[in-house]
């Protein structure tokens, strides 16, 4: 008897430990407990990424306020909370279980936007593959810019047999610049003004709420001290965006049609 009640507790012990583990947002690399096709399953159960303060996927801007996101997103309980707190529809807000796309906005110390929206967002979507696994992505986006976009931080997983990976950007996204995707056939800037708009950037990636369809933005950067007078240069661009379609195959995305360049002025 005593050996029968022993091996009841040790299973016991041990579905209490996977059922702690399943519920609570791994470390990323760290396998986790599968979701359902519920996007805020996966909202909750992807894991915190383990270089938040690294810098863009597809920009040389780093979020210098990853500590908001963490006391937002770091645990289930916080991410349970900012879904619970969430006015879906309003303030740009997105829940759309159908689409598997879920955006949600939040303040610290009574911050926000000139135009009453939220400062910050966390935005979680996926894309399925062919083989049955999926790309995860996670985006924690900061309103406050003096930009027409905000600033982006993406990370990605892959979720296959139930166990979540962080991948690299380049896995998923191709080669992105503003001169090679936005400037078109027209000539070059000379060198050193083509070299201070490299490092300002220029370029951002927009997730489908709709669809398999991302897109590749290109446009002008505010700068404080424009010495070189780039800002106008900037506004020469022939192209504005890039489509970026889901290869589900090959499990990429791939460039396609580009949308032409409408003057702001």
């Amino acid at each position: 008897m005593r050996i029968k009640h022993a091996a009841i507790l040790l299973s016991l012990l041990v579905c209490c430990a996977f059922a702690t583990r399943a519920g609570s947002p791994s470390a990323a690399g760290a396998q986790a407990a599968a979701p359902s096709g519920d996007i805020r399953e996966v909202f909750l159960s992807v894991p915190y990424p383990a270089n938040v303060e690294s810098g863009a996927a597809a920009g040389d801007y780093t979020l210098q306020d990853g500590d908001a996101f963490a006391r937002h997103f770091k645990t289930a309980d916080a991410r349970r909370e900012l879904l619970a707190r969430t006015e879906f529809g309003k303030h740009e807000n997105v829940l759309d279980t159908q689409g598997g796309y879920v955006l949600a906005g939040f303040d610290e110390d009574g911050g926000g936007t000139p135009e009453g929206d939220p400062q910050y967002f966390i935005l979680v979507t996926y894309f399925n593959m062919a083989d049955g696994s999926r790309l995860v992505v996670l985006e924690f986006g900061d309103r406050n810019t003096p930009d027409d976009y905000p600033y982006r931080n993406d990370y990605f997983f892959t979720l296959s047999g139930g166990h979540y990976t962080q991948q690299p950007s380049a896995k998923f996204l191709p080669p992105m610049e503003f001169f090679a995707d936005c400037w078109g056939d027209q000539p070059l800037p000379r060198p050193q003004l083509r070299q201070f708009m490299k490092g300002k950037n220029g370029i951002t990636v927009e997730w489908p709420r709709k669809g398999t369809v991302a897109r590749e933005v290109c446009y002008t950067p505010y700068i404080d001290t424009d010495e070189l007078n780039a800002t106008p240069v900037y506004e020469k661009r022939q192209f504005d965006s890039v489509a970026l379609a889901w290869d589900r195959q090959r499990g990429l995305f791939v460039k396609g049609e580009k949308t032409r360049h409408k003057p702001s002025r």
